[in-house]
């Protein structure tokens, strides 16, 4: 928002208003709002060039941690069945106050038939 010396301005009284006052008003009234505007889009350019890096670092984060999830799901939702069979055994065995050794033969027996 420039001010230039040069230009004079003329004086206008809100009394009464010419056509050419009410033209003069509006076409400043927008040029300075054009010029808002595009001051404010260009910090907005500037910002995001400065922090791509770190937007595009946080996007890979994102994508990583997102397919390591996706692959425990995976993993998990196949053994489910087996390990809560598992666990029941383990937690019976813990209550009888069996020793880990007999633990694995049973469960090798199971496993077996």
């Amino acid at each position: 928002m420039e001010e230039d010396p040069t230009i004079t301005k003329p004086e206008v009284t809100l009394k009464t208003l010419k056509w050419s006052d009410v033209s003069y008003l509006m076409k400043t009234g927008l040029h300075k709002t054009g010029i808002v505007i595009a001051l404010g889009f260009q910090y907005l350019l500037i910002f995001f060039a400065y922090a791509s890096p770190v937007i595009v670092l946080a996007i890979i984060l994102i994508i990583v941690i997102k397919h390591r999830r996706k692959k425990l799901r995976k993993k998990n939702s196949a053994g489910k069945t087996t390990d809560k069979k598992e666990l029941k055994q383990r937690l019976k065995a813990e209550n009888r106050g069996e020793s880990k050794n007999e633990e694995i033969t049973k469960e090798a027996e199971n496993k077996e038939e």
